[in-house]
């Protein structure tokens, strides 16, 4: 438990940090773009994340399995045989954009506008910069050098805040190529730092290795057996929030798209900062373990120190969601709240989902994982298209999400009980449900306010403070020996 709080701070810092630089780039496009440029951006983000998932051939998690699996010389052969894997991937997927630039303008901007086209083909630029810094980063991920991983977004994120405002200003004139040359810029600023941190580390002495050693087709078969399903779910995952843009843009224009940008990012950047923070020291660590009872341990506790600050901060922020819309957006993007109350529910069960769901990962039951993955996907693209498409109400795409999360919270809990014997304590489940209930009724009390009642924020920030500090008193975290410790 403390070595998982201590990655979890020393994470945790650097991604707040590169939140913060981030939040300040967007409340500078939002401010002098407005919701149609923050639109836009989004877009191009997304367009950019999928194209870089199918790129890497969804190769993050496989090299951070396959690193803290692998020892010594078959390390090395993993990581060139992935270094190959990777290379061919980025060269067909940015080809790919620079010649289907025109269609894909035509089908996600629903324009065919010359402008527009050249954007999409200079986004293989940010795309080559992304690949490549997905690469060394998992290195650093998975020999579990998590402080220096986490400074990597920080770089990018301090590029994106430094060029905003010109970058903005030139869009704002009629020049939306500046945005992909910051992408570029921030991706490869990146993609250097963390070159430069496995350098120093000694760990590129890890791939020349492999450069003298070769490729081996076992490699590529273990790779392709964790990466290949990984690849059609990042495809699908990324794809269908991509789809579920389009549907925003061609139904409300790139101003919509901003409003929905605005919901699904704030929701998205403090559980994935957590997330994250939890992540760099739990995956590499479950993955190591091979006794039962121990992953048990590990999995508890992780769900304890979900429940301690999860609480709090999803409370939190659903009791001052209209003052974060207003610091971190501009009062055009108020609509957004109808969103963002029905993501904030769901938040609380995406946390505890995870927690869960990295056994998944850890232990390589991916067939499982991808069919559990594309299957929530699918159900919230059905739901997003008939919320926008037949009853043209954004808010349904919230909707969906929390459907999704209801569902993979009870499906995650079915697959620990009968596969690892989890016992879910009943102080647990307990402090469990009792933060739930504080969430719910936060969401109860503020659903209709577009500005923020302090009487109300202040006694459910209490309350789930409190209810945390609680939790922690009556409840220690377990050994892998099944001995309690602080």
């Amino acid at each position: 438990m403390q070595k998982l709080i201590q990655a979890m701070i020393k994470t945790g810092s650097a991604r707040v940090a590169s939140l913060c630089l981030t939040i300040i780039s967007i409340k500078i496009f939002a401010s002098v773009l407005g919701p149609y440029g923050v639109g836009l951006f989004s877009m191009l983000q997304q367009i950019l994340h999928t194209s870089s998932a199918i790129a890497a051939f969804g190769g993050q998690t496989a090299i951070v399995q396959g690193v803290a699996s692998r020892q010594e010389e078959a390390r090395s052969t993993y990581l060139i045989t992935v270094f190959w894997v990777m290379a061919f991937g980025v060269l067909l997927t940015a080809l790919f954009l620079i010649a289907s630039a025109p269609l894909i303008a035509n089908r996600l901007f629903h324009t065919s506008d010359a402008s527009f086209t050249s954007l999409i083909r200079w986004l293989a630029v940010p795309l080559v910069f992304t690949v490549t810094m997905t690469y060394f980063n998992s290195l650093l991920n998975g020999l579990r050098a998590i402080g220096r991983m986490a400074f990597v977004q920080v770089i990018c994120a301090g590029i994106l805040m430094l060029l905003a405002y010109p970058t903005a200003l030139s869009v704002s004139e009629g020049h939306p190529l500046a945005f992909a040359f910051l992408l570029s810029l921030s991706m490869g600023a990146g993609a250097s730092m963390a070159f430069i941190f496995c350098f120093k580390a000694g760990w590129i002495k890890l791939i020349a290795m492999g450069f003298r050693l070769g490729a081996r087709l076992a490699d590529l078969k273990a790779f392709f057996a964790f990466a290949g399903m990984m690849l059609i779910l990042n495809f699908i995952a990324s794809g269908s929030l991509l789809i579920v843009r389009s549907l925003v843009v061609q139904h409300g224009g790139l101003e919509a798209a901003g409003i929905f940008g605005a919901a699904w990012s704030v929701s998205m950047q403090y559980v994935t900062l957590m997330l994250g923070s939890f992540s760099a020291y739990y995956l590499p660590s479950l993955t190591r373990l091979r006794n039962s009872p121990d992953k048990v341990t590990l999995i508890e506790n992780m769900v304890r120190l979900n429940i301690i600050i999860m609480t709090p901060l999803v409370a939190t922020v659903i009791a001052v969601k209209p003052l974060i819309i207003r610091l971190l957006y501009a009062e055009d993007f108020m609509p957004s709240l109808e969103i963002m109350r029905w993501l904030l529910i769901g938040d609380y069960l995406r946390t505890t989902s995870w927690c869960f769901g990295m056994t998944l990962i850890a232990f390589a039951r991916i067939r499982l994982f991808f069919w559990k993955e594309a299957s929530l996907h699918l159900i919230f693209l059905g739901i997003a298209y008939y919320a926008i498409a037949v009853r043209s109400d954004i808010q349904g795409v919230g909707v969906g999400s929390l459907v999704i999360n209801s569902i993979n919270l009870l499906f995650l809990l079915i697959y620990v009980a009968r596969d690892y014997r989890f016992a879910r304590p009943k102080l647990l489940i307990g402090g469990w449900l009792f933060g739930f209930g504080i969430v719910l009724i936060a969401s109860w009390m503020t659903w209709e306010d577009v500005s923020v009642s302090w009487l109300k924020a202040v006694c459910i920030i209490s309350v789930a403070l409190i209810h945390s500090l609680l939790f922690i008193l009556k409840t220690k975290p377990i050994a892998s020996d099944g001995s309690s410790h602080s």
